[in-house]
Parts: structure tokens; C-alpha cells; sequence
């Protein structure tokens, strides 16, 4: 028998049973959160992933601006006897059959996020898009653009190649070819791309000595979560703001927040000046032989003395690069008015020297940074000590690299959810 007066001092005891027990829950939760294992990455169950969020704004660009998310790769190779075209067929397979962003494709589930699917070889090797073309293989830079902005299609591979016209050189005794690939941004990065040059050469060689066969049986590496995901596994700040954002449901205020600073950025952003002085020609996107690139071609020499000219000067390639592009803008707008601005730059930095564990040197994927708030000042053209302004370009950029203010500007950003970027864009 339970007497009236003893209710109230029941429902305080299962009160405070409830909020113990939800204390301890919250504890668990927040030990196991920041003391899992964070230096082993979990093993892929699936053969899917959703795109994160620098990846999406890079699909939304190779869908919306034609060839500003595409990598363009041009592979020259000069054997003696005549290209066999069977063989880039077999070196792709082999790829696709190593590499899992080599069998991605994009697809947007009911939930209605895009996803990385990753298809099973014989699928891949039906929706390879190889294509011969008739234009020589020395007239490679005249067709750049024409062949590798080319948007994908839904549900097709992020890659295709273009074979050019092989030439024969009658002094050296060469057949001279000429191999364009087009990759989607999503699926790769610059770094990437050398790797796949590497692989495929080797590739090639194996095939054309009779040491390798397209039937080799090859173990498929595991497709990596988000580069961004690897590098801030085991970081608290980043780990307690996740925490926050999932638990507490602050991941709306963000968003709210966030779109309103952006917009007002954006608002307030100066025009570019070399467009107000120059308007881009609306019809030229409608030309029927697009011409959007200068092409600059350095030999092995000139590189390695570029290379050896910054040592010397105490910059960093990087850093010249920089100046010099800087230079230049402000040479095409000279006027009273720019003396006073601030120029941006984009740069991009390689995500994975943070990243924890390593991915696998063979991995080919996207591991990209992008530094959107690099200002330099006007400079006039005349009397620039140019090494001077690579070494301050060199030692900003460095500044930048120690700071890491680009991982936690990602780590906001990723957690807005979806946000109309092509009013960004």
C-alpha cells in the first residue's frame, strides 16, 4: 500500500533514475566518440559513399560550366613500332580493376544525395568511352578543350579518353601518339593524375613485352571515406563540433547563420575589375570551336631550370607561379582605381600530407584543399623586383600551411546541408 504522500518522492526518484541514466548514455556516447579507433581507417562494407560536400560543389561545376570540373591529362608516347590501340583498352581494365574511383559513377538514391557507386568490372568495361579521332597527334593543343570538356552523362564513368592520328617521323624512325584523357574533378586530383600516368605507362610497357595480360587477376583497393574525413579523425576540435552539430541540433542554426554571412560576403564583394574593363563575350559560349586555353608547353630542361631558379631565389615554385600570375592580372588593369584593391588567388594545397593514416601510395583519388582568401596587393609594372614578391607570395603561402584555417572553414562548410551553390558559384 502506497501511501499519497509518498507519490511526489517516487516520481523524484525515477526522475533522477532517468537523468542518471541519460547522463551515463550522453558520457558513453561522448567517451566513445573521442576514444575510437582513429588511426585505422573502418573497412568498406559497400560499395557506395555519399559525396561530400567539396566533391558535389565539383560535380555541380562539371555539369553546369563546361570543362571548369575536369582534369585533362595528355600522354605522348613515341614507340617504334605503331600504337596498339587494343593495348589502351587493356590498361584502362587493368586500372579500373585496381582502382575503385576508376569504376565510379554517380548516382542520386532515393534520398535524394548523390552517391559514388562502384561497378563491378564487366560493367565498367561496357561503358568505356574510347574515341578515335582523326586530328594529328602533333596538333594535340588545337583540340585541348574540344575534347576534354565534354560533359558525362548520368550514370556514366568519371573518365574517357581521346586516341589522336598517330604521325610517323621519318628522321628519328618514331610513330608519334598522342593519348588526351578527361577525368571529372570528383574522381581525382593533379597529384592523382601523375600517378595514373605512372601506372598506365607501366601498364602499356607490361602489355607491349608480353609481360602482362588484361586477365591478371588484381586486388581492388578499398574505396577511401572523404580525404576531409580522414584528416580530422581523432582531431577533438573537429570531433566536439560533429558532436555538437549530431547531438545538440545546432546543425540548422549553422546553416541559417552561414547562408546569411555568405550572401552578405558575396554582396559585398568588389567586381572583378578586368571584367568591368573587358565584359566576357556572352555569345562566346555558344561557339561552335571553343578557344578558352593558352596552352605553354616547358621541356624537361626549362623545368628542372625554373625548378633550380627558385632555390636559388629562396621561393618555392608555387610561390612564383603565384607572383607571376599576379603580375600579370595587374598589368592587363592598369588603372587609378586598382592601386588600392586587393587581389585574390586560388590555390590549391595536397590534403594528403595531413591526412592520418596514409592512403595507399597507389590510391588514385581527390585530396584537395582550396585556399580561397589568398591577397596579394596591387603592384604597378614597372620597377617589381619579381624575386622579391615570390619570396613574400612563398612565405604567405607557408603561413597559410602552418595555420590550417582551410580544414576548419571545410568542416563548417561540409556540415551546412544543402545549400544552393550555383548562387556561390
Amino acid at each position: 500500500m502506497v501511501l499519497l504522500s509518498d507519490v511526489p518522492m517516487l516520481s523524484v526518484r525515477w526522475v533522477k533514475i532517468l537523468l542518471t541514466a541519460a547522463c551515463i548514455f550522453l558520457v558513453y556516447k561522448i567517451v566513445k566518440y573521442f576514444t575510437g579507433k582513429v588511426r585505422e581507417l573502418p573497412p568498406n562494407t559497400t560499395n557506395r559513399r555519399q559525396l561530400h560536400h567539396n566533391e558535389q560543389v565539383l560535380d555541380i561545376l562539371s555539369m553546369e560550366k563546361s570543362g571548369s570540373g575536369n582534369i585533362c591529362l595528355g600522354i605522348s608516347i613515341t614507340p617504334k613500332q605503331s600504337l596498339v590501340h587494343e593495348h589502351v583498352r587493356d590498361a584502362r581494365v587493368l586500372l579500373a580493376k585496381r582502382q575503385p574511383m576508376l569504376r565510379a559513377v554517380i548516382a542520386t538514391i532515393s534520398d535524394g544525395n548523390k552517391y559514388f557507386e562502384i561497378k563491378e568490372i564487366n560493367e565498367v568495361i561496357a561503358m568505356f568511352d574510347i574515341t578515335i579521332s582523326h586530328v594529328k597527334a602533333s596538333d594535340w593543343k588545337d583540340v585541348w578543350f574540344e575534347y576534354t570538356e565534354k560533359q558525362r552523362a548520368n550514370g556514366r564513368l568519371l573518365w574517357r579518353v581521346v586516341i589522336l592520328h598517330e604521325e610517323f617521323m621519318p628522321d628519328t624512325k618514331d610513330c608519334v601518339n598522342t593519348l588526351m584523357f578527361s577525368f571529372s574533378h570528383v574522381c581525382t586530383d593533379g597529384v592523382s593524375s601523375m600517378k595514373f600516368c605512372k601506372q598506365f605507362l607501366n601498364n602499356m610497357n607490361e602489355l607491349a613485352n608480353g609481360t602482362g595480360c588484361v586477365h591478371h587477376e588484381i586486388s581492388s583497393l578499398d574505396l577511401l571515406p572523404p580525404f576531409h574525413e580522414i584528416v580530422t579523425r581523432g582531431r577533438i576540435w573537429h570531433s566536439l563540433f560533429n558532436f555538437m552539430l549530431a547531438y545538440c541540433g545546432l546543425r540548422s542554426i549553422l546553416k541559417f547563420c552561414m547562408e546569411r554571412l555568405l550572401g552578405r560576403f558575396m554582396e559585398k564583394k568588389p567586381n572583378n575589375p578586368y571584367h568591368e574593363q573587358f565584359p566576357p563575350n556572352s555569345r562566346a559560349r555558344n561557339s561552335l570551336t571553343p578557344s578558352r586555353l593558352n596552352v605553354k608547353v616547358f621541356t624537361g630542361g626549362e623545368t628542372k631550370n625554373i625548378i633550380q631558379a627558385c632555390k636559388a631565389n629562396n621561393c618555392t615554385v608555387t610561390g612564383a607561379i603565384t607572383a607571376a600570375a599576379h603580375l600579370a592580372f595587374c598589368e592587363l588593369i592598369q588603372d587609378n582605381q586598382s592601386k588600392y584593391m586587393e587581389l585574390e588567388s586560388f590555390l590549391a594545397i595536397n590534403g594528403q600530407r595531413f591526412c592520418d593514416p596514409k592512403p595507399h601510395d597507389d590510391y588514385l583519388g581527390f585530396f584537395v584543399y582550396v585556399i580561397q582568401d589568398f591577397y596579394m596587393k596591387y603592384v604597378a609594372g614597372a620597377g617589381v623586383e619579381f624575386w622579391k614578391l615570390t619570396q613574400e607570395a612563398t612565405e604567405k603561402i607557408k603561413e597559410f600551411l602552418r595555420k590550417e584555417a582551410y580544414v576548419v572553414e571545410t568542416t563548417a562548410n561540409s556540415n551546412m546541408t544543402r545549400i544552393n551553390y550555383m548562387n556561390v558559384l
